[in-house]
């Protein structure tokens, strides 16, 4: 798979306009990307998974998995345009804006208001006080075209433990994404930001409501279609201390910032990915003592509540170079496991798998970036960006059952060039 991203980010600055008593900084920008994207799979590619058990107790083939060979050239583009109003007002400071998006593949123009209210609470910049209530759209939906675009380049057999086919799902009929509505959060945020000595500190709360989530969901026709059915609500707090002035060290300056949070969420349905699963989790299971369908259990990655992030930045001025560290600590959270063991309904006798809640272990990850901004006209300055995520490869296995092995991401690298005028 190859991928090529063309972005172009015009923004204009405005110098302040003063009206009666008060001061407005305004913003115009807009964001134009294009993405063209290569996938091919060469060789045709079979699985088959087996359950427990048949008449005389033994394993049996419950499905057949079939991915053929075949390759797409796809593309995808998405435009945004923003408007933003800074206003000063005694010791307040008023931040209003909008945000128009629309991208090539769902067809929608999703309008979302922006708005933070700022308190110098004794005028001198040492405490503030901060509220807000803002929208934000999805705007990342390329992987669900190319999800399309290769959905039929596999058939599914299911058998019954006599060997016979129960059905086949060959997913040519799947509905698009184009009908439905664009996901989106609600936030509001208040805070508290302190000057302490050589310090600024920020204490933050913040509750997101996530609606119109895509899930994929199976009806009754035994197809697979997309559906705007996921909920989530999430409360975190923040504290971020970070050092006021930079730590000069011979040529270079040098600013760290330490960051700790603390997250709950809740959400509708154990599918992650935003809906991109290739399977909907449908069969019912055993959990805490009453039967849900798989769909329910409690999302992996929402059950660690506790990240702790360092940040260091050097500087070298002369050189026009920025080399920025990322230090993440995600406290060891839990996930629902298959346990391998059966729970039997008393007035049905139908077996269901048990799952448990299995501790997983913390992960310590490090991500550096690497940028060169060197000057190249008056108003213009071009960059060069390498940047490195999980640099030591470090992982945590948070698999569900045997059968799929899943893991948090591995190393990963990008190099962006780009001007700045």
């Amino acid at each position: 798979m190859s991928d090529a991203l063309s972005r172009l980010a015009p923004e204009l600055r405005f110098n302040d306009l003063a009206l009666g008593r008060s001061r407005h900084r305004l913003t115009i920008g807009a964001q134009l990307r294009h993405t063209q994207s290569y996938y091919e799979r060469p060789n045709d590619v079979s699985g088959e998974m087996y359950r427990c058990c048949d008449g005389q107790g033994n394993a049996y083939l419950s499905a057949a998995h079939d991915y053929y060979a075949g390759k797409v050239d796809l593309t995808y583009n998405d435009l945004a345009w923003y408007l933003e109003d800074r206003i000063a007002l005694g010791d307040w400071t008023f931040t209003t804006g909008v945000r128009a998006d629309w991208n090539g593949y769902m067809d929608n123009v999703d309008i979302a208001p922006r708005f933070k209210a700022e308190w110098d609470t004794f005028g001198d910049g040492s405490t503030r006080l901060v509220a807000g209530a803002n929208r934000y759209y999805g705007r990342n939906f390329f992987r669900y075209k190319l999800n399309d675009a290769i959905s039929s380049w596999r058939e599914i057999r299911f058998f019954d433990p006599d060997g016979g086919v129960l059905r086949t799902l060959d997913y040519d009929d799947e509905s698009g994404i184009s009908d439905l509505d664009t996901p989106y959060s609600d936030e509001l945020m208040v805070g508290w930001l302190q000057q302490m000595g050589p310090f600024h500190m920020r204490l933050q709360f913040v509750n997101r409501e996530s609606r119109d989530g895509i899930l994929r969901v199976e009806e009754e026709d035994g197809l697979i279609y997309y559906r705007n059915d996921g909920r989530s609500s999430t409360d975190s707090l923040t504290l971020d201390i970070a050092m006021a002035r930079p730590w000069q060290l011979g040529a270079t300056l040098n600013h760290a910032s330490l960051g700790i949070s603390y997250r709950e969420t809740h959400r509708s349905s154990y599918q992650g990915s935003g809906g991109y699963d290739l399977e909907p989790q449908k069969d019912p299971v055993y959990y805490q003592g009453k039967v849900i369908d798989k769909d329910e259990l409690p999302a992996w990655d929402f059950n660690i509540p506790v990240d702790v992030r360092l940040q260091t930045v050097t500087h070298v001025p002369d050189w026009h170079l920025a080399w920025s560290n990322f230090f993440n600590l995600r406290q060891g959270g839990s996930v629902a496991r298959d346990s391998f063991e059966d729970y039997q309904d008393p007035e049905t006798g139908r077996l269901y798998d048990i799952y448990e809640d299995v501790d997983f272990d913390a992960l310590i990850t490090v991500d550096t970036r690497l940028r060169w901004e060197p000057p190249l006209l008056s108003r213009a300055h071009g960059f060069v960006q390498l940047e490195v995520l999980n640099l030591f490869n470090d992982s945590v296995d948070y698999s569900t059952s045997d059968y799929s092995s899943k893991a948090t991401a591995g190393r990963s690298g990008s190099l962006e060039v780009g001007l700045r005028f």
